[in-house]
């Protein structure tokens, strides 16, 4: 029920009732029903765009994985030393 009260905190209180007229139908059940389809359907929606993150960050990783292995053998054959291959390393870290 919608109530009001003339303390100086001004509580307002909107309870499902209160909401009846505003309803297409009049009926609560289905304004209820709605709300939990609608519920679930962000639930579901949440996981789809979290397991992309998922599969995102393993393909990323996985190619680090499989990049700097290599660069130590490339750098070598362009006949750089160590420290160059550190450097180069580092900057496909910050990258």
């Amino acid at each position: 029920m919608l109530s009001f009260s003339s303390k100086k905190n001004d509580d307002f209180s909107l309870e499902p009732e209160a909401l009846e007229p505003f309803l297409p139908s009049s009926d609560y059940d289905n304004y209820e029903e709605e709300q939990t389809r609608q519920r679930k359907a962000n639930r579901k929606n949440f996981w789809i765009h979290v397991s992309i993150l998922l599969f995102v960050l393993f393909v990323s990783e996985s190619t680090r994985g499989i990049v700097i292995p290599s660069l130590a053998l490339y750098i070598r054959s362009l006949g750089r030393d160590d420290f160059f291959l550190g450097m180069v390393v580092a900057g496909y870290s910050f990258g």
